[in-house]
């Protein structure tokens, strides 16, 4: 069986990358001997409860992806006689973009990348009969491609998503060493078509390398039930993401203090982050004298907690008001249900936004998200029946992963 090496941020340990990984890893596993290399941190490591318990034919390395500061200091040395750092600062400047806001990042992306290759190297698993798969576009990647220079047969791959991606999501509004990464790598997989669009456009200097970028969509699983319940007496919103700055989660507390007086909401969120008591604080200050208005704080739960309630609440919506998205997880969930949606036109969203709901400009204001709000609450009972089997068609057609898994392990092995 052919030998496929797995690079993760920190998978199996962490609570971050579980969902995405476990689907696909059932299906590559009946193709591939698998071993993963995790550069998981210690507190992950430690972290127990959120350990992923694994096949014990799947194997787990630990990569070091913290830099003392000796090797920091080596690595940074090693960069500045690179021809290559020389060549990324040429695309950099040819580009309009300010150098001293984005230097600092290519610099580290180099060095951890530099960091990667010499541990690839010291523990001997580079073989030529074997594939190297990166799930995120990142350091790892330009790190296994460095080691091509001598192993030139490998097979390296990757997966992009989102803030491995789109230049918004870095320091200085630029991804690093894309171009060079380009020409060395075998194949990426982009998970939406917005995202290899996105690719082409910026990254993407030799015609014939359009043959490497490929479509491979993450998708969720098949569900026992389809959510389409209701209940007259309230309307259930839900949202579902980290609490963090990109996400705007404040948007939707701002449109819900727009809301008329007899627009009956109860609004769930699940997820956590480092803006959660600022929001809660918005909330209490914006919805607590709104009578007509109640919210739940779940913070962070399993995925399995989440699917439980929609199997178990009658959702009338689904709303995100995220700045930038790859193509959210979180919104093929809820279309897997059939429960129609709001959100962002941002990066792959407009892709799960397609006669199932309501598609927001990129940077809507409160207003705008909520008479989007009220489309979905005073919509006509055909209307709702109408999104809900979109969303559940638009699942079943392009984000089934028992499907797209299948899809995309055949065209790894047709590499």
């Amino acid at each position: 069986m052919r030998e496929i090496f797995l690079l993760t941020l920190s998978f199996p340990y962490g609570k971050g990358e579980k969902s995405f990984i476990i689907p696909e890893l059932n299906e590559l596993s009946k193709e591939y001997k698998i071993t993963i290399l995790s550069c998981a941190r210690r507190e992950q490591i430690e972290d127990k409860i959120n350990e992923t318990i694994l096949n014990p034919n799947i194997s787990v390395i630990l990569l070091r992806d913290h830099l003392s500061g000796i090797q920091k200091g080596i690595y940074l040395l090693k960069a500045f006689f690179s021809p290559l750092l020389w060549q990324e600062l040429f695309y950099l400047v040819k580009s309009g973009k300010k150098i001293y806001k984005s230097l600092y990042f290519i610099l580290s992306f180099y060095a951890r990348a530099c960091n990667i290759e010499k541990q690839l190297k010291r523990l001997n698993i580079l073989h030529e009969d074997a594939i190297y798969y990166t799930y995120w576009y990142n350091h790892c990647t330009l790190g296994l491609l460095f080691t091509k220079k001598r192993y030139k047969n490998i097979k390296v791959i990757t997966r992009t998503h989102g803030y491995d991606l789109y230049h918004e999501r870095c320091p200085g509004n630029w991804q690093p060493f894309k171009q060079y990464m380009t020409k060395s790598i075998d194949a990426i997989f982009f998970i939406c078509s917005h995202a290899k669009e996105y690719y082409v456009n910026n990254f993407l200097i030799d015609a014939q390398e359009i043959n490497k970028l490929h479509l491979a969509r993450l998708g969720v699983p098949p569900k026992q039930k389809r959510n389409f319940l209701r209940d007259d007496s309230i309307f259930e919103m839900v949202s579902c993401s980290n609490v963090i700055t990109i996400k705007r989660v404040e948007l939707i507390i701002e449109a819900l203090a727009l809301c008329n007086d007899d627009m009956k909401i109860h609004w769930t969120h699940f997820g956590d982050g480092d803006l959660m008591q600022q929001i809660k604080r918005l909330a209490e200050n914006k919805l607590d004298s709104c009578k007509h208005i109640s919210y739940t704080f779940y913070g962070h739960v399993s995925n399995q907690t989440v699917m439980n309630y929609y199997e178990s609440h009658p959702i009338n919506c689904f709303i995100t008001t995220s700045s930038t998205e790859g193509c959210p997880v979180s919104v093929q969930e809820a279309i897997s249900y059939g429960i129609p949606i709001i959100a962002t036109a941002v990066g792959g969203v407009p892709e799960l936004v397609e006669r199932n709901g309501v598609l927001l400009s990129a940077t809507p204001s409160a207003t705008e998200v909520v008479n989007a709000i009220k489309e979905i609450y005073y919509a006509s009972e055909q209307q709702i029946e109408a999104w809900r089997d979109n969303s559940y068609k638009l699942w079943k057609e392009k984000f089934n992963s028992d499907e797209n898994y299948k899809s995309f392990v055949k065209q790894v092995t047709e590499l």
